[in-house]
C-alpha cells in the first residue's frame, strides 16, 4: 500500500488536471445568436414619459455584423 500511494496520488492529479483542461474552439460567428435591433437608455429617477435618455438602432449585414448604428 505504501508503494502504490504515490502512484494513486499522481493518477488523481493527472485526472484532475485533464478534466479541467479548457477546450478551445475557433470563433464561429455564423451561428444563431441574439442581435439587438434597438437599445433604449432610461433614467429611472425621472417620471414615466420623460425617462428615456436615448434610443440607439442597430442594422446588420448578411454576415450578422453591425453595419450601422443610429
Amino acid at each position: 500500500m505504501k508503494k502504490s500511494f504515490p502512484l494513486l496520488l499522481l493518477l488523481v492529479i493527472v485526472i484532475s488536471v485533464a478534466s479541467c483542461k479548457k477546450t478551445s474552439h475557433p470563433s464561429n460567428n455564423s451561428g444563431s445568436g441574439t442581435m439587438l435591433s434597438e437599445f433604449v437608455a432610461l433614467d429611472t429617477t425621472q417620471a414615466i414619459g420623460s425617462d428615456t435618455l436615448s434610443i440607439t438602432y442597430f442594422t446588420y449585414d448578411n454576415l450578422k455584423r453591425v453595419s450601422t448604428i443610429n
